[in-house]
């Protein structure tokens, strides 16, 4: 028999998120042999929700994510209105159910295009204390803040982290993966 591919659409409504294309191999008995993952689920900023909604989720799925956190308490000052609810030990808490992974997202989610190169600097590089103090591995990961990027942003975040994430149509939405595909590893 043929190994079969199959490519899922999966939407979680309740959450708001697509994770489009996941693919995977079966093999002759149905059982998964190898997989590849093409999406990651991803959230930003530090809501209540992550460890009253979302993480049940996960848990139920066995589904992990990856959350994207500032400065906590820096934010907080920045924004007074902000819906940053989570704390630091609720990141402590979410961090030890092996489900959830956490980058950055600037020291206090300022528009990087709007700073110059030095405070641009200092709000993507201002991660690592923060990190070891609550027990984290140092994210491999920046989410630019409002998805907002320029040249020089994605020439400092390169220095710190191997990928990074935006919210700009085209780019991480399904178009973009449609004209952009991966191959499917057998």
């Amino acid at each position: 028999m043929n190994k079969l591919k199959i490519i899922a659409l999966v939407v979680v409504i309740g959450l708001g998120l697509v994770l489009p294309f996941i693919p995977f191999v079966i093999n002759e008995k149905g059982i998964v042999e190898h997989k590849q993952t093409l999406v990651s689920i991803t959230v930003d900023d530090g809501y209540r929700s992550w460890i009253e909604e979302i993480d049940p989720i996960l848990k139920k799925y066995n589904v992990s994510i990856t959350g994207f956190i500032n400065d906590i308490e820096k934010a907080k000052e920045r924004v007074k209105t902000t819906n940053i609810s989570i704390t630091w030990e609720m990141v402590e808490q979410l961090s030890k159910t092996g489900r959830w992974e956490f980058g950055w997202h600037g020291i206090n989610h300022s528009s990087l295009i709007m700073l110059n190169n030095s405070e641009k600097e200092e709000q993507i590089c201002g991660f690592q204390e923060l990190f070891e103090e609550h027990g984290l591995p140092n994210p491999k990961t920046f989410c630019y803040p409002f998805g907002t990027y320029d040249a020089a942003t994605i020439n400092i975040v390169s220095k710190y982290f191997s990928a990074a994430r935006t919210t700009w149509e085209g780019i991480n939405t399904v178009n973009w993966i449609k004209e952009n595909p991966m191959k499917i590893l057998v």
